[in-house]
């Protein structure tokens, strides 16, 4: 470089001429050096190459050992390919020029053929993998699409109503004014589901998380909403007006005036954020759930009847024994004996909430000591001494002999029979039932007039009835009639019953008492099947555990208990409203009626009918709304207008 820059300093004594030489030699000698690096690289990748055709051999060997001959031969053909490019590089790094030209030429022919070749060989294995990727293409066409069609309903939701940013269920709740606190018990005006949407007064009551709607009729009890699986919405055209939207139904209420909207709304918004608060702090604490807390409440109440804080039997005091289907508490030592008599005449269970489950006390919520003596020991002699406390076994034993099996001391009715049974069950009437059992009729018998198929017990009635108010009914003949497995004159059992009316709560308590669920009807059904074809989940749900032996018999059922409820009727209007409307409801109960116009149902809970058609009630819902079934047609079933219908003379 010193050299370079004094040449162009002094050009006139410059020696450049002689510098070219001198830089050819160095660049030879750099060039030199670089091809020795290149030669030893090569020599690396001859080494490698060395072992890649080793490897393919090892390949072809293995492929060919497993009868994979295609792909043998496959990884056989790198393999010379591998090895004839070995032997150009080494003749490169000889300088045999001659034959690494031959050699080319030749491995340029065989190259091209051998590539053909595998690719025709591979083409099938290549044809097998082409249908994943196309798979993907059409599923992710399919959730394209199914995003454009949620987009679209989304606005076109959003355009139906701009306004409202509260529709349908929001994670955005309503934030309640908190010195309106958590509960309130006062008058609102709900809005009708019904063909005619009219406002209805209702007494409401909110409390410990519940919203309570009470009915206008003695024998409908009231609609309790848990706010934990229900959102409340402000109505945007209405100040006056808000809505509670539950899983399967939105509730309209009106209230007095703006203030009086605010004040509820806010109440319900507390008292579900109150429950909330409550069911996670239970679960961060292991604490207690629901079953179990209605279990210990129902056990309070069955506690506080009528006699039941003495032994049945003995008049011990605080017993702590349950016979589940007699509905009755004794006490240890008696316990023992009824166990002796067998199952058949008494199921005895711990009274401890762990033991027991709601199922299990429907009977003791119903009948009580004082109920069941008045039936069981209604002709006792006045002479006659019951067992004490420290009464001896023996006697004790005799006493229960006489109670239970011989039934020694009921007071008999003339001409006892099954006959009027029927109206009992309808009646809902506990004790009516319970003194056909201490008389020993027969509860299995078909009953005379039957509501749909000839053959029909007392308990197929009692499912075909059932509602959440009359579950201790169709439990009481589950345990005590011996009609689980009786058919009617179609071959339906009485499980065949609940899954044809979607009675799924009924299924529990057969299910409980251990009912044969392989029966099948005269069409070749059993439960299952019928469940099936009428799409009834919750049947189907529960058969499917019975036939898996996956099903508990301590279960809980959905029913009224009235846990320290007040009666939700406060006027003498209200009152008077009741009694007249159970009065009719009670005159009405299972009447025929005629369509006088055709009807088209709005909702899916409403009956479809035409002129002329014959409907048979089954309940009320309140003056305006009856509910029934197509007489022949069950499956046709709903609520109704009472004004579209005129009842039939019987």
């Amino acid at each position: 470089m010193w050299q370079a820059q004094e040449d162009l300093s002094s050009p006139t004594t410059s020696t450049f001429g002689s510098h070219p030489s001198s830089c050819k030699a160095a660049a030879n000698s750099l060039e030199e050096g670089h091809l020795l690096e290149t030669i030893h690289n090569s020599l690396d990748l001859i080494s490698n190459l060395d072992d890649h055709i080793t490897a393919q051999e090892k390949f072809s060997a293995n492929y060919q050992l497993e009868g994979e001959k295609q792909l043998g031969g496959t990884f056989s053909t790198f393999s010379s390919l591998y090895c004839d490019t070995n032997v150009s590089l080494e003749s490169l790094l000889k300088g045999d020029m001659t034959e690494l030209e031959q050699g080319l030429r030749g491995l340029r022919q065989v190259f091209f053929q051998e590539c053909l070749s595998t690719m025709a060989k591979l083409k099938k294995f290549t044809e097998k993998l082409t249908p994943e990727p196309i798979h993907h293409d059409e599923e992710k066409k399919q959730l394209c699409g199914l995003g454009n069609q949620l987009k679209m309903a989304l606005q076109l939701e959003q355009k139906e109503d701009p306004g409202d940013k509260q529709a349908g269920y929001n994670m955005h709740q309503l934030q309640g004014n908190k010195q309106y606190g958590t509960e309130r018990s006062g008058i609102l005006f709900k809005k009708s589901d019904g063909l005619r949407k009219v406002w209805q007064k209702r007494k409401c009551t909110v409390s410990n998380g519940y919203l309570i709607i009470s009915h206008s009729m003695l024998n409908h009890l009231p609609a309790k909403l848990s706010l934990l699986t229900c959102q409340v919405k402000l109505n945007t055209d209405d100040k006056k007006c808000f809505d509670v939207v539950s899983y399967n139904r939105t509730y309209r209420f009106l209230a007095e005036d703006e203030q009086d909207c605010v004040t509820w709304v806010s109440v319900l918004s507390n008292s579900k954020v109150e429950a909330l608060n409550m069911a996670f702090s239970k679960a961060r604490g292991g604490g207690e759930s629901n079953q179990e807390e209605l279990t210990r409440a129902i056990i309070e109440e069955v506690r506080g009847m009528s006699g039941n804080r003495e032994c049945c039997d003995c008049s011990a005091p605080d017993p702590s024994w349950l016979s589940i289907n007699l509905g009755i508490l004794i006490c240890i030592e008696c316990s023992g004996i009824h166990r002796e008599m067998g199952v058949h005449l008494s199921r005895i269970q711990s009274l401890s909430p762990d033991k027991l489950a709601s199922s299990e006390l429907l009977l003791a919520r119903n009948i009580g000591n004082s109920g069941f003596n008045d039936v069981m020991e209604a002709n006792l002699p006045s002479f006659f001494l019951k067992p004490k406390v420290h009464s001896d076994m023996a006697y004790r034993k005799k006493f229960i002999i006489s109670k239970y099996v011989e039934k020694k001391y009921v007071k008999r009715s003339p001409a006892a029979q099954c006959s009027g049974l029927q109206e009992t069950v309808k009646d809902k009437d506990i004790f009516s039932l319970l003194q056909a059992y201490a008389e020993n009729v027969d509860l299995s018998e078909p009953v005379l007039a039957p509501l749909q198929e000839p053959g029909e017990t007392l308990l197929h009635l009692a499912v075909l009835l059932s509602d959440r108010t009359s579950l201790h009914i169709v439990d009481f003949l589950v345990q005590n009639s011996g009609s689980l497995a009786k058919q009617t004159a179609e071959g339906n059992t009485s499980l065949h019953y609940c899954c044809l009316h979607n009675k799924p709560e009924c299924l529990k308590l057969l299910l409980k008492g251990k009912a044969n669920v392989t029966i099948a009807n005269k069409a070749g059904e059993t439960a299952l099947d019928v469940a099936r074809r009428m799409r009834h989940p919750l049947c189907e749900e529960l058969l499917l555990q019975a036939q898996s032996n996956q099903f508990s018999p301590h279960v809980h059922v959905e029913y009224e208990w009235w846990l320290g409820h007040d009666d939700m009727y406060e006027s003498d209007e209200d009152l008077n409203e009741k009694v007249r409307c159970g009065e009719i409801s009670d005159r009405l109960l299972l009447c025929r009626v005629c369509a006088l116009y055709d009807c088209d149902a709005d909702r899916e809970d409403e009956l479809t009918f035409c002129t002329g058609e014959i409907i048979v009630v089954s309940e009320k819902e309140d003056s305006n709304w009856w509910k029934g079934w197509i007489e022949g047609q069950p499956h046709r079933q709903g609520v109704f207008p009472a004004s579209f219908v005129h009842v039939l003379s019987e």
